[in-house]
């Protein structure tokens, strides 16, 4: 945990730093302290993530995030299978690897993968559609909320990886308006038509 003590403290860490007897618990009892909505797991330390500390989790959240990120597959903090088996099926998951679907309480459910997927080609083709001077915190942080809004089936955290190529485009969108918002592009109207005509069609040769 980042302690209010440390004399290294970044702005950036400074809000979420804690009082120094918080931090000195195991991930178990720093849980049942403070209360997480939301678990990140990029130890690299696979299994971290006990069925104590998962059923903890579900014991202070009613539909807790849980995000076991490390990769490879072995470095996880915890399976699928686990998680959800913890916590009575409501956690909502996404892990840093690829997992094979999961049944839970009978109905079978796809395993959100959290890749950089849904926001890097998004991010370029916004910014190259409307010439943007540069890439701006704003303009990242529109990636992130498109993502947020985008649609989805209950009970997954993440859009399939099917349906990458649409929320590339609403990234692409939203990172357009940024931009104009913040004085680094210049256009008019919808950047629709410019995304459109920016955006890179592979097409391959068949051997003959």
């Amino acid at each position: 945990m980042v302690c209010s003590d440390r004399s290294t403290l970044t702005r950036a860490q400074q809000p979420f730093a804690r009082a120094v007897n918080e931090g000195n618990s195991s991930l178990l009892e720093t849980i049942r302290q403070v209360r997480p909505a939301v678990l990140i797991g990029v130890s690299g330390q696979g299994g971290l993530f006990t069925g104590e500390v998962l059923q903890a989790m579900g014991e202070v959240c009613e539909q807790p995030v849980i995000l076991p990120l490390s990769n490879p597959t072995r470095s996880a903090e915890a399976t699928p299978d686990q998680v959800w088996a913890a916590t009575g099926g409501r956690a909502l998951l996404a892990t840093g690897s690829p997992f094979a679907p999961v049944t839970v309480a009978g109905e079978r459910r796809v395993v959100s993968q959290c890749n950089n997927v849904y926001v890097f080609p998004g991010i370029g083709l916004g910014a190259c559609a409307v010439k943007a001077r540069c890439i701006s915190d704003g303009m990242l942080l529109a990636a992130v909320r498109a993502v947020g809004a985008y649609p989805l089936v209950a009970g997954r955290l993440l859009p399939p990886i099917e349906q990458v190529g649409e929320v590339a485009r609403a990234v692409a969108r939203a990172v357009a308006l940024c931009a104009r918002e913040e004085g680094l592009a210049d256009f008019a109207g919808d950047p629709a038509p410019l995304i459109d005509q920016t955006w890179w069609h592979p097409h391959y040769w068949a051997a003959s």
